[in-house]
């Protein structure tokens, strides 16, 4: 509080002898370079708490103690990383539904993913399909789940609902 104080008596009393250096009388060139030299002096005088700051430091003061960059970038990094499963998954189950809509069934489908270790993206593991299929239709969506999202018969899973 002290040294708030004193930093706006400094203020002040600058303020005051600035405005008591343009109230002598003198001529206009040099009144102007007073006016300019004072302003100059009225600036430095209210940034000077500012001119001996550590900045590096504002980070440590202001910003919670678990905060940092590498932190945040793992954070941006890890929900980059369930948004595009989240994705992904949703994108695979609704090709499913469409197919099985092309065969005439309604079914619901879970699908398991994991990340692919050469492309580090997640691509469909295994699937497990709910619905109700005649023979034809299950042979049918079991080799589109094979050729198309490379998810093999003995991946699939099948409960009649």
């Amino acid at each position: 509080m002290n040294s708030l104080r004193t930093y706006l008596l400094r203020i002040v009393f600058c303020a005051f002898f600035v405005s008591l250096a343009g109230a002598i009388p003198m001529q206009k060139a040099v009144k102007r370079a007073v006016t300019l030299c004072g302003g100059c002096i009225m600036i430095l005088v209210v940034l000077r708490p500012l001119i001996g700051a550590d900045f590096a430091l504002l980070p440590d003061r202001w910003l919670p103690d678990e905060w940092s960059a590498a932190q945040s970038e793992a954070d941006a990094e890890e929900a980059y990383q369930e948004i595009m499963q989240e994705l992904i998954e949703t994108q695979t189950v609704n090709l499913l539904k469409e197919q099985a809509a092309e065969l005439g069934v309604s079914a619901d489908f879970r699908v398991e993913l994991i990340q692919d270790e050469a492309s580090g993206q997640f691509v469909p593991w295994a699937v497990e399909t709910i619905g109700v299929f005649t023979a034809e239709q299950r042979q049918a969506l079991s080799a589109y789940m094979t050729e198309a999202l490379n998810i093999p018969g003995e991946r699939q899973r099948w409960r009649i609902a």
